[in-house]
């Protein structure tokens, strides 16, 4: 075989490797799945055998997948104890001003840089999704719009921070009062109108809404405890 055989097939085995997710990254988006839709809630234990065992993998992916998720602060260990993190009502409230200092000025920046036809389609699921608060299908479709706005920034720092902020509110919603949330259609509609309508004030004022709405929700359900 030539050298140049050579250097083509390992080109195209490294664009190969460059494209397919490791195994690391399987382990790591089952887990952040599970802790999305509910199935691991904070305070529960993460077993490395039992991940490994549903996974068909190794435990050295597997633990390269929960030491990303620990520095990203969704995982907490104790000793050898590794269990979903437990956001209290502090820190949630906390994550959130972060969020309304961050996401209402994305949608601000948003306007003009997001497909009309992509925000069709989010407008049209947003009509037709039916009232199910805090179900994975209603969160997941809260998660497309949020995330579209900030990518559309195309500032991967802005984009990791509102995912991991996202991801942790979630949650502290999914322990704290699982099915009990009020529906965001309404904001969601202004805010995609605003983007839409390539409108800055109206989208930020529409961000602003919706994160307000969600704090309050969550405060008058802790009173009714």
């Amino acid at each position: 075989m030539s050298i140049a055989a050579k250097d083509t097939r390992g080109f195209k085995l490294s664009a190969i490797a460059a494209v397919a997710p490791s195994m690391a990254d399987r382990a790591y988006n089952y887990v952040v799945e599970r802790l999305s839709d509910g199935t691991l809630r904070g305070g529960d234990a993460i077993q490395e055998s039992r991940l490994a065992e549903s996974l068909n993998l190794s435990r050295t992916p597997i633990r390269d997948a929960l030491g990303r998720l620990e520095g990203e602060g969704l995982l907490v260990r104790a000793g050898r104890a590794l269990t979903v993190r437990t956001v209290t009502i502090r820190e949630f409230l906390d994550m959130l001003q972060v969020r309304r200092l961050l996401e209402p000025e994305a949608a601000w920046l948003a306007c003009g840089k997001i497909k009309s036809s992509v925000l069709e389609t989010f407008r049209d699921r947003v009509t037709q999704a039916p009232e199910l608060p805090h179900s994975i299908n209603a969160w997941a479709l809260d998660e497309d719009i949020h995330l579209a706005v900030v990518d559309a920034l195309h500032n991967d720092y802005l984009a990791d921070l509102v995912r991991n902020l996202r991801r942790r509110t979630r949650l502290f919603e999914l322990t704290e009062f699982p099915g009990k949330s009020q529906s965001a259609k309404t904001e969601h509609l202004r805010l995609i109108d605003a983007l839409l309508g390539n409108d800055p004030e109206g989208a930020k004022r529409a961000m602003f809404e919706h994160l307000d709405g969600l704090r309050t929700n969550v405060i008058e359900h802790l009173r009714d405890l």
